[in-house]
């Protein structure tokens, strides 16, 4: 065991990065959004997504109402996932969808659906606050890594967390949350919305994406290093 078999104490080990889009439209900040999602995806993937929807009534961000709205809360999973992996919403009784892959196509689809159903009158038209990664998984290094092991197993606070090792033509990837840590994924992601203003977090918390001298934290550097070159600038 080394260093690095662990769970970072809760709530892990953030960074934040902002953007600013300067075209007042809401499509291209979703976009945008979608966009960081996707330059993660070789270090990272979802498993879930969540969204925080809100409605507004009007055009004009600076006179348009907020519309109370019944159901402001979506989650989707990916449908053929570890039985062991958690998936818990962050509010109670979402709605609910599954698909077979969360890729872009699908997670666009599935967001503008829910924009559309938070829609109750002519004027209005829905937007997000929030779009929340909090299962996923995440490469922690070449195919070989951790060669002849079939899991992990992490010290946490309260107990031992059992992973396995998922080999593919990509690399190695370990993927969660799992018990008894079952809020902490390998990496998780968020991104908030306010009024075009965006921030995105990226909060580590297995030990291997916290150490430097991991080649899963090194990967993951690389990564955001390239958000950085798309205008993605650090939030202090």
């Amino acid at each position: 065991m080394s260093d690095c078999d662990l769970v970072y104490p809760f709530p892990g080990k953030s960074q934040s990065l902002f953007l600013i889009v300067e075209e007042l439209d809401f499509a291209v900040t979703t976009r945008t959004a979608l966009d960081a999602i996707d330059a993660l995806r070789s270090a990272w993937e979802p498993l879930s997504a969540e969204a925080i929807l809100f409605a507004l009534d009007g055009d004009d961000s600076e006179t348009a109402s907020v519309v109370d709205i019944a159901r402001p809360h979506r989650l989707l999973i990916k449908k053929s996932i570890d039985t062991g992996i958690v998936v818990e919403s962050m509010m109670i009784d979402p709605v609910v969808a599954v698909e077979d892959d969360l890729s872009r196509c699908a997670i666009d689809i599935w967001l503008a659906n829910a924009l559309r159903d938070v829609i109750t009158g002519d004027g209005q038209h829905g937007e997000w606050s929030q779009l929340r990664f909090d299962a996923s998984r995440a490469r922690v290094g070449s195919r070989d890594w951790r060669q002849g092991s079939a899991a992990v197993h992490l010290e946490h606070e309260v107990g031992t967390v059992v992973v396995p090792i998922e080999r593919t033509s990509s690399g190695a990837w370990l993927s969660g949350p799992r018990e008894p840590a079952s809020d902490q994924p390998p990496v998780g992601v968020r991104i908030t919305n306010q009024t075009g203003r965006l921030t995105l977090r990226v909060t580590r918390h297995y030990g291997y994406w916290t150490d430097p001298r991991e080649p899963a934290a090194q990967h993951l550097d690389e990564v955001i290093d390239r958000l950085r070159e798309l205008g993605w600038e650090n939030d202090s």
